[in-house]
C-alpha cells in the first residue's frame, strides 16, 4: 500500500468478479465470478490452486469463508442457494436453500459457527452450518 504498486494481477476467470475475500492467515484471497466458480488463488506462490464449482451451472455473487479457512461459502443469482465447501478438498458439503431471490451478501460470525445472507428476497437469514 505505500508504493500503490500492482504486484500480481490472476486472470483466470472468464467473467465478471463479483466478490473478493481472503483467508483468516492472508495467504490466499478467493473470488467469486459470474463465470460460476471460486477460485483460490496463493499470496506467496502467485497461483490459482483451488477451483470450486456448484453441481448446476449458474452465476456466483458473493464469497465467503469461516474462521478457520476451511469453509468456503457462494451465494448463486440463478438458483438463490448458497454452496457450502471444504477448502482442503474441494468437496461440495451442503447446498443451503431458503431464498426466494439472488443472494447478495455472505458473512460468517467471527465467534459462532454461523452464516448470514442478505437476498433480493428483503430477508436476512442466520444458518447454523455445524
Amino acid at each position: 500500500t505505500v508504493s500503490s504498486f500492482c504486484f500480481v494481477t490472476f486472470s483466470e476467470h472468464k467473467a465478471g468478479i463479483t466478490g473478493v475475500v481472503f483467508t483468516p492467515n492472508g495467504t490466499a484471497v478467493l473470488s467469486s465470478s459470474l463465470d460460476g466458480t471460486v477460485r483460490a488463488f496463493d499470496l506467496i506462490r502467485y497461483k490459482n490452486f483451488r477451483t470450486l464449482s456448484p453441481p448446476t451451472p449458474t452465476q456466483l455473487s458473493c464469497v465467503a469463508v469461516d474462521p478457520s479457512g476451511e469453509i468456503v461459502c457462494a451465494g448463486s443469482t440463478l438458483q438463490f442457494e448458497i454452496y457450502v465447501w471444504n477448502l482442503q478438498t474441494s468437496k461440495l458439503l451442503d447446498t443451503l436453500a431458503g431464498h426466494t431471490a439472488p443472494i447478495a451478501m455472505i458473512q460468517f460470525n467471527p465467534v459462532q459457527p454461523t452464516l448470514a445472507s442478505a437476498s433480493w428476497d428483503h430477508t436476512v437469514r442466520i444458518w447454523d452450518l455445524f
